[in-house]
């Protein structure tokens, strides 16, 4: 699956995210309407071999962060600039 870098770089300045991370990457195929299964399909080559069920496990994550996120507006925008980190902080989280 190729990203371009703009892709990669609005979404992780929208999301505050590290540009060409599995998040920023998970984050932008959500934005284009992937779903999660797609989503595990295009990424595949991430997974590692000797641990499959942490790949999908952090897919589900992102996705869900994702979702969260996209709560706070009804829109594809994280309000006020919020980072991914700081809104997993307010809710108690890493």
């Amino acid at each position: 699956m190729e990203f371009t870098d703009e892709q990669l770089l609005a979404v992780a300045r929208k999301y505050n995210l590290i540009s060409g991370s599995l998040k920023s990457k998970v984050f932008s195929l959500l934005e284009q309407g992937y779903t999660l299964r797609e989503i595990r399909f295009l990424l595949r080559d991430y997974r590692d071999p000797q641990s499959p069920q942490t790949f999908s496990n952090s897919l589900r994550r992102y996705a869900a962060t994702w979702k969260e996120l996209q709560s706070f507006s009804g829109k594809n925008n994280c309000p006020h600039g919020a980072s991914t980190r700081s809104t997993a902080r307010a809710r108690g989280g890493a």
